[in-house]
């Protein structure tokens, strides 16, 4: 006799990445797999802030200059949701304007070859002592 219980166990947390360069989008989403992390990816920014909407994400990382919607815009309407996640705006250059992003309603502003560090910081992870350069 098959049972059912009414809590179905602590639930993941859940990052969605919306990022076009797919070596980096796979690398952080490897990341975020190893420390139990659900993930998703978006295409673009519409995508994201649907896909951060229906899972409930804890964390969004944007790629600032996205096709279509940037990762400007699409980070200043999930600002204005309720339930708003943790949002990390990946810059390609670190001349990017850090005050345009506290505007656009990031949580941070990073660049790609800072590599996962700064997202796992974000999102509450610390890193083990041995993995740190």
């Amino acid at each position: 006799m098959f049972v059912r219980s009414g809590e179905a166990g602590p639930r993941r947390p859940h990052v969605v990445i919306a990022h076009s360069d797919a070596n980096y989008t796979s690398g952080v989403a490897r990341t975020f797999r190893r420390y139990g992390w659900m993930v998703a990816r978006a295409a673009d920014g519409p995508s994201a802030r649907r896909l951060a909407a229906s899972l409930s994400a804890d964390l969004v990382v944007l790629q600032a200059n996205l096709p279509e919607e940037s990762g400007w815009l699409t980070c200043a309407k999930m600002s204005l949701d309720s339930a708003r996640p943790a949002i990390v705006l990946v810059a390609d250059e670190a001349d990017c304007e850090g005050a345009f992003a506290d505007f656009a309603g990031a949580s941070r502003l990073v660049t790609r070859d800072q590599g996962c560090e700064p997202l796992l910081e974000e999102a509450g992870i610390a890193m083990p002592v041995s993995q740190v350069v």
